[in-house]
C-alpha cells in the first residue's frame, strides 16, 4: 500500500494546472449558441418594449396607465420563464442593481398583480431616468453575460473531471450496486440519501462503522472500487479561499480522521485547482498559516494511514 504521508508531500511537488481544461468554459458548443440565440431574442423583445414605455412616458399621453401595464405585464411574463435566461440580460442586471432577485420577483407576483404593477413601474421608472436605453442589441453582450455566468454553470464539473480521468485508466461508471461489486474496477456517484448510492446504502453495503458527513444530505462525492479495496473521495475545487482560520481549515479536512476496522475502506479528500497550489506552499499569502495545515494534515494521514489527501496529479495515479 502507498505510503499516505510521502504520497502527500509528492503532490505538494506538483502544483495544480492554472488553465484546467475540465472547468474552462470558453468554446461554445452548439447547445450554446442555441441558448444564447434564444436568449439574445428575448433581448430584443424586452429591448422593444421598455423604448415603447419610454416613448409612451415621454409622449404623456392621456390614459396610458393601461396601455403602460399592458407592456410592463408582457416584460413579467417573460422574466418569469422558467429557465434562467434572465442573468443574461442588461435589464435584468439592473434589476439586480435595484437589489432584486428573480426569486423576490417571484414573491412579489404571487402576492398580487397590483403588487408587481407597481415594482416593476418604479423598476422601469427608473432605468428610463438613470440609463441610456439604445434600440440595438447586441449578441456580444448577451454572450458576454453567458461567460460571466460561466463558473456557476462548473459545479458538476468536477464530476466530469474524475469520471474522465479514470475512464481512461479502464474504470467502468456504473449506476447500480450488482455492477459495482462485481466489477475490479467501478467508480459511482455519491448521491442524495434517497439515492442508489446514498451514505445509508454505502453504509449497508460496504457495512461502514462510521456515519460520515452524517449532518449532511449529501455525504462526500465519488465511490471508487479498486480489486478489494473502496475509496470514498470527498471533491473540493477551489479558486477562492475565504476560510482564514486553522479551525475552518480542520473542518474541511475531517474527512481523513475517519477509521474503519476493514483496512479496505479508504477515505480520500481531493483538493484540486489554483488554490491547493497556495494554501499547502511556503512563500504563498497564506505563509503564516500554511505550515499549521501541512502539519494538520500530517496528522490526520499518520492517525489514519488508510486515507489520503491528493490533488490532480496523485487522482491520475493513486488508482
Amino acid at each position: 500500500m502507498i505510503d499516505n504521508i510521502k504520497l502527500f508531500e509528492e503532490c505538494l511537488k506538483h502544483d495544480e494546472e492554472i488553465l484546467d481544461s475540465f472547468y474552462s468554459s470558453y468554446k461554445l458548443l452548439e447547445e450554446d449558441k442555441r441558448k444564447i440565440e434564444y436568449y439574445y431574442n428575448i433581448s430584443k423583445e424586452i429591448k422593444e418594449k421598455l423604448i415603447t414605455i419610454k416613448q409612451i412616458i415621454q409622449n404623456d399621453r392621456d390614459n396610458n396607465d393601461d396601455i403602460v401595464d399592458d407592456f410592463i405585464l408582457d416584460i413579467l411574463k417573460l422574466l418569469l420563464l422558467k429557465d434562467s435566461w434572465w442573468k443574461y440580460n442588461e435589464f435584468w442586471c439592473f434589476i439586480h442593481a435595484c437589489d432584486l432577485t428573480i426569486d423576490w420577483i417571484k414573491k412579489i407576483e404571487k402576492s398580487g398583480i397590483e403588487n408587481i404593477k407597481k415594482v416593476l413601474k418604479e423598476v422601469i421608472n427608473c432605468y428610463i431616468s438613470e440609463r441610456n436605453i439604445y434600440e440595438i442589441v447586441v449578441k456580444e453582450w448577451v454572450i458576454a453575460l453567458y461567460d460571466d455566468w460561466s463558473s456557476r454553470r462548473q459545479w458538476k464539473s468536477w464530476e466530469n473531471k474524475i469520471k474522465q480521468i479514470l475512464e481512461s485508466k479502464w474504470y467502468t461508471f456504473v449506476e447500480n450496486w450488482d455492477t459495482f461489486l462485481n466489477n475490479d474496477y467501478s467508480i459511482a456517484f455519491i448521491s442524495s440519501n434517497k439515492g442508489v448510492f446514498s451514505a445509508k446504502n454505502i453504509r449497508k453495503n460496504l457495512k461502514i462503522e462510521y456515519n460520515f458527513n452524517e449532518d449532511k444530505n449529501k455525504s462526500s462525492d465519488v465511490l471508487v472500487k479498486k480489486g478489494n479495496d473502496f475509496y470514498i473521495i470527498e471533491a473540493k475545487h477551489l479558486k477562492e479561499w475565504w476560510w482564514n482560520q486553522d479551525k475552518q481549515f480542520q473542518e474541511l479536512v475531517n474527512l481523513i480522521s475517519y477509521t474503519e476496522s476493514n483496512k479496505k475502506i479508504h477515505y480520500v479528500w481531493f483538493l484540486d485547482w489554483i488554490y491547493w497550489n497556495f494554501l499547502l506552499k511556503s512563500g504563498s499569502e497564506y505563509k503564516d498559516t500554511w505550515k499549521n495545515r501541512v502539519k494538520l494534515v500530517k496528522e490526520k494521514l499518520s492517525s489514519n494511514s488508510n486515507n489520503y489527501f491528493i490533488n490532480t496529479y496523485w487522482l491520475k495515479n493513486l488508482f
